[in-house]
């Protein structure tokens, strides 16, 4: 895109169609939901020894997934849903999609990492206090 294209596309824009304004601030929202929330769960068990264990190592890595989509990811789609438009250079073409993969994958893993480790628990819990 050059700087014709981006000042065409900056004055098509209208600021006050109350679509465009919904869209963004809904996304902008959910944004930042994510980013608060996934920081506060890392930050809860970072500070409290109580809450280090295997299972809650296994949740800050799936919030430091989710942190990683909500700072890197949710921007540029909430840019390409309400403007139709996503500057596409050399770096951001393979770079948001690969963030976007790693950040899914990561976070599919965390979630099947907990769901053993509560199996595994519950399974030992049973075979041995029977």
């Amino acid at each position: 895109m050059n700087r014709t294209e981006c000042q065409t596309l900056r004055d098509s824009l209208v600021w006050r169609d109350a679509q465009v304004l919904g869209t963004l601030a809904g996304l902008s929202f959910i944004a930042l939901v994510v980013t608060v929330g996934n920081t506060l769960v890392v930050a809860a068990v970072f500070n409290s020894s109580k809450l280090r264990s295997p299972t809650n190592t296994f949740i800050v890595s799936l919030a430091v997934s989710d942190l990683m989509v909500g700072v890197a990811v949710l921007p540029f789609s909430a840019t390409w849903e309400v403007f139709k438009v996503c500057r596409r250079t050399k770096h951001t073409l393979y770079l948001i999609p690969s963030i976007t993969l790693s950040a899914d994958e990561k976070s599919f893993w965390s979630l099947g990492q907990i769901s053993s480790n509560e199996t595994k628990k519950r399974y030992l819990f049973l075979t041995f206090n029977c």
